[in-house]
């Protein structure tokens, strides 16, 4: 019996090291460089998790077309809708299938969206080649009995030397690792996702496409079906007998994308009827003149929509909710305050973004000035001097200057080597980098460099350089 019981603790004590080391080793996919840094979370969050139990009305799963689509904040701040995203980069539907039963261990939403990107026989053939998109679906997924079902069906799809355990424990695969690694894999904490999974780095800029990115727009009407997988169909409708089961209705969708055909509609179509769901391929005029949708606007690239299309989208798809699904307005319920709050910390954090996507010396310096900031500058001899005069600093004639400024003044210092605290955050400066917790700040080539960090949210949202002609370079 000790014996029995000394193996059983052995294999635990075995068990929990290389999961500890698992959570070291394993690719960084959705850490920050260090803990004061923004990064939204673009994979399955253990913040959906922290949703009050049976909270949620609607939820968004799928690939990256979802969470640079979708925009749950804009949805409450509009029409009090509750939304998450529960997303993986290329998703393929048997990930989509095992998000889904994962969602509902703890919440009965009213609808559930998936995209189906990975419904093509050739597109979903592409996506079971690519470990990356298993990795980016299994490691940010809480252990559960999801995951393992999971793991063993893309280790079954498996090309790349993948092993079904080094799915559920990565070290198995990533062990050499160990020479990489920073303090960024030692960091654990995930912070608190206000976004509801959606990408808020996502572009505001918009992307040149043409007419002809498009085929449905001049192709000639047709009843012929595109080639779906037959594999990624089986678990589409799975996705319908487990939402038929429990009184959901299932949407089946595709957000605007280009390269679609009238077949590609019509194959959504007839998948939808098989599962009890119902179809909507955004990839429609009618559906565009209804939102004010304009490719060549609201592009970030050819697959994924920018934050204003984004925003314009999830509004249109909030109205609609409300409208033709029956949605709660849940604005103004008590047990519902938190998501006010955090759509204030949404609002700063698209002001940030507005920092991160300034485009020039000066509208960064604009920006800056006017806001919350705190901003750490190094400048050299060819320095830009244009954005240290507006910070009230004349350029010595030292080879390199440092300014610290606070919001309403700049304290410079001369000096080769120079070390203090940017926010909470120990910092220290020499002719080679900006240095925090070991990692170099000081990106592209010089004339000015910069850390920029926002009081409100106590995190570093962007760094670079301006170089001498007022051009900003980032990382």
């Amino acid at each position: 019996m000790k014996n029995l019981l000394k193996a059983i603790l052995a294999t635990v004590l075995g068990l929990s090291l290389l999961a500890a080391a698992s959570a070291v080793t394993k690719p960084p996919l959705n850490k920050a460089r260090n803990r004061a840094e923004y990064r939204s979370s673009l994979y399955y969050s253990e913040s959906v998790g922290r949703m009050p139990k049976n909270s949620l009305d609607v939820v968004f799963i799928g690939s990256s077309q979802v969470y640079d689509s979708f925009t749950p904040m804009e949805m409450w701040r509009e029409q009090g809708v509750a939304g998450y995203c529960c997303t993986s980069s290329g998703q393929q539907a048997v990930t989509s299938y095992y998000y889904l039963r994962s969602f509902l261990r703890r919440q009965t939403p009213r609808v559930v969206v998936v995209e189906t990107m990975g419904l093509k026989k050739e597109a979903a053939a592409d996506l079971r080649k690519k470990e990356y998109y298993n990795r980016s679906a299994l490691d940010q997924m809480p252990f559960s009995a999801e995951k393992i079902a999971l793991a063993r069906e893309l280790w079954k799809g498996q090309e790349n030397g993948e092993s079904f355990f080094s799915y559920l424990l990565p070290v198995l695969r990533f062990h050499s690792r160990w020479k990489e690694l920073t303090e960024t894999d030692f960091s654990f904490r995930e912070s608190y996702d206000c976004t509801r999974g959606y990408d808020l780095t996502n572009s505001p800029f918009g992307y040149p496409l043409q007419e002809e990115d498009f085929p449905f727009l001049t192709e000639e009407p047709t009843d012929a079906l595109a080639e779906w997988d037959e594999d990624a169909a089986g678990w589409y409708r799975k996705m319908g007998e487990l939402c038929a089961q429990r009184g959901i209705r299932l949407l089946l969708i595709k957000t605007p994308c280009y390269n679609r055909t009238i077949e590609d509609r019509n194959m959504l179509r007839k998948l939808a009827s098989e599962c009890g769901a119902e179809a909507m391929d955004f990839n429609d005029e009618a559906w565009w003149e209804r939102m004010g949708y304009d490719y060549k606007s609201d592009m970030y690239d050819r697959i994924h929509l920018n934050s204003e299309g984004a925003k314009k989208f999830s509004v249109f798809f909030a109205e609609m909710l409300r409208r033709d699904y029956g949605l709660p307005d849940h604005r103004g319920e008590e047990s519902y305050a938190f998501w006010d709050r955090d759509l204030e910390i949404y609002d700063r954090q698209l002001d940030a973004r507005s920092v991160a996507y300034a485009w020039t010396g000066t509208e960064l310096r604009s920006l800056v000035l006017n806001g919350d900031y705190e901003m750490l500058v190094v400048g050299m001899e060819n320095a830009e001097p244009a954005f240290a005069e507006a910070l009230g600093i004349p350029p010595g004639a030292e080879s390199m200057w440092v300014c610290r400024w606070d919001g309403t003044r700049a304290n410079t210092e001369y000096t080769e080597k120079t070390r203090g605290f940017f926010g909470p955050e120990e910092y220290e400066i020499d002719d080679t980098g900006i240095y925090m917790h070991g990692e170099n700040y000081m990106v592209g080539d010089g004339g000015l460099y910069y850390v920029i960090r926002d009081r409100l949210l106590d995190k570093i949202i962007d760094y670079g350089t301006v170089d001498p002609e007022d051009a900003l370079r980032r990382s």
